[in-house]
């Protein structure tokens, strides 16, 4: 769930490079994200003449009523048909084969029932003069002894015109593994994207972190521009030296 939306942002970008000018983007239910549920949140289903049952729906004809859940007809939801629904209060659930896991849907929830939905049009900047501009990534140490490490990003601007800035982020890989992700920068840091903000004239250390309970020899670190996509600075086979 943490890259969904670099992803989507990505897409959306690829998209628009390749003349897509409008966008809808929208999820196709919601759900309930929870650790865990306990087990006092489980109730006996109304029973009955029981046609389907899961977490947090009982469809069917007969059976009990309950305080931990409300029943409606069909024709209640507009729906046709002599069967009748039945829907769990709260966090409540409905006992059912298999248990319940931490994943299910929302039955009659604000976020079952109300999606959002979101319009995008593309509109291209206006004709300017460009800046050529020109990344160059350091670090203090030539091997990387902690899972916490630092890089520099510094912004050049190649010409007439030395104020810019751009937006970057950052790629930590092992061959073709994903060994690592920035985590922090002194400035123009975004956490849900991880994407960065360099100004030129303004070197911005970055803080990676590498995953844990994986071990690698080597990491190359490279620099993504977010608009292009284009690779714009590497530090290719940095050594991996962990004291712990």
């Amino acid at each position: 769930m943490d890259e969904v939306l670099e992803k989507l942002r990505r897409g959306i970008r690829n998209l628009a490079s390749a003349g897509v000018e409008r966008f809808v983007i929208t999820a196709d239910h919601g759900f309930i994200f929870a650790e865990g549920l306990e087990l006092g949140l489980q109730m006996d289903s109304p029973g009955g003449n029981t046609v389907e049952i899961h977490p947090r729906a009982w469809i069917g004809q007969g059976g009990a009523a309950g305080e931990g859940y409300f029943r409606v007809k069909a024709s209640d939801l507009e729906l046709g048909g002599p069967l009748e629904f039945a829907f769990p209060k709260g966090l409540g659930t409905f006992k059912v084969k298999g248990g319940v896991s931490s994943y299910f849907h929302g039955g009659p929830s604000l976020q079952e029932n109300l999606l959002p939905l979101c319009r995008l049009k593309f509109r291209r900047p206006a004709s300017r003069r460009q800046t050529a501009f020109k990344v160059k990534m350091t670090m203090a140490k030539p091997r990387i002894t902690n899972r916490f490490f630092s890089v520099t990003l510094d912004l050049e601007a190649v010409g007439l015109f030395t104020e810019g800035e751009k937006k970057v982020r950052l790629e930590v890989l092992s061959g073709k593994t994903e060994a690592g992700f920035a985590a922090m920068a002194a400035y123009g840091f975004e956490e849900g994207t991880k994407e960065i903000v360099i100004k030129s004239g303004q070197p911005n250390p970055v803080t990676i972190m590498l995953a844990a309970g994986q071990k690698f020899e080597t990491v190359t670190i490279r620099v993504i521009d977010c608009e292009t996509q284009m690779v714009l600075e590497t530090l290719a086979d940095l050594q991996v030296d962990l004291a712990i």
